[in-house]
Parts: structure tokens; C-alpha cells; sequence
């Protein structure tokens, strides 16, 4: 059984190849990068949900413990948590995953002479 696709599979595959420096990125490979990366963004998009919605279950039981309530103190102590962290590198894939998408139509759009 051959591994499952995801985005982060591709990104580390073009991340190997332009290391390797066996890179060969024609509009063929950019419009089949960005289609797929389209829609596996929604699995990335959907894990991100989870994630702010876990962040943000925290913060309010960071607040709910505090004798005097104090919303700044419940955000740095969220945001000193692996979950927290978790979370923003899975803003930042899905930020990468947005803008490789913008690449990719503008390189197929100049390969093509438009």
C-alpha cells in the first residue's frame, strides 16, 4: 500500500529536490503541485480549526482558574504551551500552503507567455 499524500508530503518533496538541486519546475509540475495543494488545503484549514478551537478551550480554563480573573495573564500562560505552539505552525503551513498555491498560478500563467 503506497503512503498517504499530504501537503506537507509534497512541500517536503520540493524542499528535497531544490536541495538535491534536481528541481524541474515547468507549468505541467506548478498547476499539478497547485491543484493538489488546493485541495488538501482543506484537510490543513480543518486541523487548524481544531487546533485554535483546543487553544482557545485552554485559555478559558486558564481563566476560570483564577481566583481574580485576568485575561492577560490566561493568554501568556497559553501561549507558553505546546498547544499553542502546535497551533501556530499550523497557521504557518497553511499560510505556506496559500502562498505556494499564488506561486503556482503566476509560474504556469509565465510559462505560458500570459
Amino acid at each position: 500500500m503506497s503512503e498517504k499524500i499530504t501537503a506537507e508530503f509534497i512541500l517536503e518533496e520540493m524542499k528535497r529536490r531544490v536541495q538535491e538541486k534536481s528541481a524541474n519546475f515547468d507549468a505541467e509540475f506548478w498547476l499539478d503541485c497547485g491543484l493538489k495543494l488546493n485541495l488538501l488545503l482543506i484537510d490543513e484549514q480543518n486541523e487548524l480549526f481544531k487546533r485554535q478551537q483546543d487553544v482557545a478551550k485552554l485559555r478559558l480554563t486558564f481563566f476560570e482558574s483564577q481566583e481574580k480573573r485576568n485575561v492577560s495573564e490566561a493568554k501568556m500562560r497559553v501561549e507558553a504551551t505546546e498547544k499553542y505552539k502546535e497551533m501556530r505552525q499550523q497557521e504557518a503551513m497553511v499560510k505556506r500552503i496559500e502562498e505556494f498555491i499564488r506561486l503556482a498560478k503566476k509560474n504556469v500563467d509565465v510559462s505560458r507567455g500570459l
